[in-house]
């Protein structure tokens, strides 16, 4: 996956446009047992390879990480159309530079 002008995506593959819901975490706690999260929700969309799931990780990454530098999690999620898998919707989760963190349980 090569990424042009704008962020845009070239190449052979073609291309779908999905719904896109980025989750910017604003806080965290973590015990042992459980952790919570408290996030903002942006909605967008995305254009993806249809054929994203045959990509290596790497090339997901370089995509996701020059738009979007600090992302720490990318899912696609996929529904079957026909006999094959294609992307329907994709969660992208970024740590903002003030996340407050908690750690330890009561």
């Amino acid at each position: 996956m090569e990424v042009g002008e704008a962020g845009k995506v070239r190449g052979a593959a073609k291309f779908i446009r999905i719904p896109l819901i980025i989750h910017t975490v604003l806080r965290r706690e973590t015990s042992l047992s459980l952790q919570v999260e408290h996030v903002q929700v942006k909605r967008t969309s995305i254009n993806l390879p249809k054929d994203a799931i045959k990509l290596k990780r790497e090339e997901i990454e370089d995509y996701i990480k020059q738009v979007y530098p600090n992302a720490h999690s990318f899912i696609i999620q996929y529904e079957e159309r026909g006999e094959e898998l294609v992307p329907f919707c994709a969660q992208l989760f970024l740590s903002a530079p003030h996340v407050k963190r908690f750690h330890g349980s009561r």
